[in-house]
Parts: structure tokens; sequence; C-alpha cells
């Protein structure tokens, strides 16, 4: 069977001839930003797993009961209530 012909790498910055979609140099960079992709979706799935935990939940509905204004707005000099409690 016929190798195939070589074509120019997938990434845009680089221009070598592969024969695959990238050359050997981009192969590894992009497995390098795939891997570090994982890690900050990890982290952002940690992140938001506090956000629904009881523990944020009773201080962010205790924060909202004892003051009941946008802090932002307030800052801009308007009158907002918050968003509502949790349930």
């Amino acid at each position: 069977m016929p190798e195939k012909s070589p074509k120019i790498c997938n990434t845009e910055e680089c221009g070598q001839l592969a024969y695959d979609t990238y050359c050997d140099k981009c192969k590894k960079d992009t497995h390098k930003e795939y891997k570090e992709q994982r890690v900050d979706k990890k982290e952002q799935e940690q992140e938001q797993a506090f956000y629904s935990s009881s523990l944020w939940i009773k201080l962010s509905n205790r924060k909202k009961r004892l003051n009941p204004l946008c802090e932002v707005c307030l800052e801009g000099g308007r009158l907002t209530p918050v968003i509502t409690l949790w349930k």
C-alpha cells in the first residue's frame, strides 16, 4: 500500500509537512493544551460543587437577609434588591 503524501500541519502558525494531522512538535503541544484544559474543567466542577453545597447556600441566604440590596448597584447609586433566596 502506498504511503500517504505529506500535508501541511493543521496548526496555523506551524507550516511544517506532516503525514498526520499535526507534525510531531505540534502533536505534543496540542496534547499538553488538552491536558491543561481538563485540569481547568475539574477545578471548575469543584468550584461549582461548592456553590451547590448546603454551607454556601446557608451563608448566601444569611448575607442576603442581612443586606438585601445589591452592593454593586449601591456603589453605582441604584437601589436594587438581590436575587431571591436559595431554597
